[in-house]
Protein backbone atom coordinates (compact mmCIF):
# COMPACT_ATOMS: atom_id res chain seq x y z
CA UNK A 1 0.00 0.00 0.00
CA UNK A 2 1.19 3.47 -0.88
CA UNK A 3 0.46 6.20 1.69
CA UNK A 4 -0.79 9.44 0.12
CA UNK A 5 -1.26 12.68 2.06
CA UNK A 6 -2.10 14.91 -0.91
CA UNK A 7 -5.69 14.74 -2.19
CA UNK A 8 -4.70 15.59 -5.78
CA UNK A 9 -2.07 12.84 -5.83
CA UNK A 10 -4.65 10.41 -4.45
CA UNK A 11 -6.90 11.25 -7.43
CA UNK A 12 -3.95 10.70 -9.79
CA UNK A 13 -3.07 7.30 -8.33
CA UNK A 14 -6.44 5.55 -8.36
CA UNK A 15 -9.68 5.66 -10.30
CA UNK A 16 -11.33 4.62 -7.02
CA UNK A 17 -11.04 8.26 -5.88
CA UNK A 18 -13.86 9.29 -8.22
CA UNK A 19 -16.17 6.68 -6.71
CA UNK A 20 -15.11 7.38 -3.14
CA UNK A 21 -15.65 11.14 -3.37
CA UNK A 22 -18.98 10.60 -5.18
CA UNK A 23 -19.99 8.30 -2.31
CA UNK A 24 -19.03 11.03 0.16
CA UNK A 25 -21.07 13.67 -1.73
CA UNK A 26 -24.10 11.37 -2.01
CA UNK A 27 -23.95 10.44 1.69
CA UNK A 28 -23.06 13.89 3.02
CA UNK A 29 -26.23 14.44 5.07
CA UNK A 30 -25.94 11.08 6.82
CA UNK A 31 -22.18 11.40 7.30
CA UNK A 32 -21.75 14.96 8.43
CA UNK A 33 -24.91 16.88 9.16
CA UNK A 34 -23.57 20.42 8.98
CA UNK A 35 -19.80 19.83 9.03
CA UNK A 36 -17.60 19.38 5.98
CA UNK A 37 -15.21 16.44 5.75
CA UNK A 38 -11.64 17.16 4.71
CA UNK A 39 -9.19 14.66 3.22
CA UNK A 40 -6.45 13.62 5.66
CA UNK A 41 -4.71 10.74 3.92
CA UNK A 42 -5.25 7.70 1.79
CA UNK A 43 -3.69 4.40 0.87
CA UNK A 44 -3.66 2.83 -2.58
CA UNK A 45 -2.71 -0.76 -3.37
CA UNK A 46 0.19 -1.30 -5.74
CA UNK A 47 -2.15 -2.58 -8.47
CA UNK A 48 -4.74 0.17 -7.86
CA UNK A 49 -7.54 -2.33 -7.17
CA UNK A 50 -8.15 -1.19 -3.59
CA UNK A 51 -7.90 2.06 -1.72
CA UNK A 52 -9.04 3.79 1.40
CA UNK A 53 -9.18 7.42 2.41
CA UNK A 54 -9.44 8.99 5.85
CA UNK A 55 -11.33 12.24 6.34
CA UNK A 56 -12.00 14.38 9.40
CA UNK A 57 -14.33 17.14 10.51
CA UNK A 58 -14.89 19.04 13.73
CA UNK A 59 -17.55 17.46 15.90
CA UNK A 60 -20.69 19.17 17.15
CA UNK A 61 -18.94 20.18 20.38
CA UNK A 62 -16.33 22.03 18.34
CA UNK A 63 -13.59 20.51 20.46
CA UNK A 64 -13.03 17.05 19.04
CA UNK A 65 -12.69 15.59 15.58
CA UNK A 66 -14.94 13.06 13.87
CA UNK A 67 -13.14 10.54 11.64
CA UNK A 68 -14.44 8.90 8.48
CA UNK A 69 -12.80 6.12 6.47
CA UNK A 70 -14.10 5.28 3.00
CA UNK A 71 -12.81 2.12 1.35
CA UNK A 72 -13.14 0.91 -2.22
CA UNK A 73 -12.38 -2.49 -3.72
CA UNK A 74 -12.53 -3.16 -7.46
CA UNK A 75 -14.88 -6.04 -8.25
CA UNK A 76 -14.31 -8.67 -10.97
CA UNK A 77 -16.90 -6.93 -13.20
CA UNK A 78 -14.94 -3.64 -12.97
CA UNK A 79 -17.32 -1.85 -10.58
CA UNK A 80 -16.21 -0.52 -7.21
CA UNK A 81 -17.58 -1.74 -3.87
CA UNK A 82 -17.50 1.32 -1.61
CA UNK A 83 -18.18 1.37 2.14
CA UNK A 84 -17.47 3.59 5.12
CA UNK A 85 -16.96 3.68 8.87
CA UNK A 86 -17.40 6.70 11.11
CA UNK A 87 -15.85 7.40 14.48
CA UNK A 88 -17.80 10.20 16.15
CA UNK A 89 -16.09 12.49 18.63
CA UNK A 90 -17.34 12.28 22.20
CA UNK A 91 -19.50 15.25 23.10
Amino acid sequence: MLLVTDEHKFWDLTSAAEHMFAYLRESIVELSGTSAWSFDRGNVSSNGDSAYAQFSCVGVSGLRTNKLVISAIKQPDGTWAVAHTVERAAS
